[in-house]
């Protein structure tokens, strides 16, 4: 347990710092190319990373070759899925009006902590089944995490494309 949390906390840190920069940077690089778009046009960049997060996910939570290799994909899983902070910020403070950006801020940080009690709940969800095992537990991790990361994605993708029609309603104006 304590290799695990050593590593979790190495590849959490390295890995999320990492793709975070990266996503940023692909984000910038989308909304200034010199062309007249969305900023919408920058939540491409973390649908990307969900969709390509959940087989990395699936091969972290089911590897059985070693505990290497399942710290292997949990990094790689981190890579993908940790680009989307940049690209929102971007596109938050982008899309809400000057004198609101603290407010939607605060919102966006709020909601962010309500999501690190995910974990928690999963925790107490499979506590209250005494009688599984960890085949189970893996199942729910596996079913949990891809569904979540397959909603994200469809729900970036949503934004986008709201964000890139909202742009084109405004030209038209």
């Amino acid at each position: 347990a304590s290799e695990y949390a050593v590593a979790k906390a190495a590849i959490t840190a390295s890995c999320g710092i990492i793709s975070s920069l990266i996503g940023g940077y692909i984000a910038d690089r989308i909304k200034d190319n010199g062309e007249s778009v969305s900023v919408g046009r920058q939540l491409w960049v973390p649908v990307a990373g969900n969709f390509l997060a959940i087989p990395c996910w699936y091969m972290a939570i089911t590897s059985v070759d070693s505990f290497q290799m399942a710290m292997v994909w949990l990094a790689i899983q981190y890579l993908v899925a940790e680009c989307w902070f940049g690209p929102t910020i971007s596109v938050l403070q982008a899309s809400v009006r000057q004198k609101t950006g603290g407010t939607a801020q605060g919102l966006f940080t709020v909601t962010g902590a309500l999501g690190n009690l995910a974990p928690a709940a999963l925790g107490f969800f499979y506590e209250q089944y005494t009688n599984v095992g960890p085949e189970e537990l893996t199942t729910l991790l596996v079913i949990t995490v891809c569904s979540c990361y397959a909603l994200s994605a469809i729900l970036f993708g949503a934004s986008a494309v709201s964000s890139n029609d909202k742009t084109e309603r405004a030209k038209i104006s």
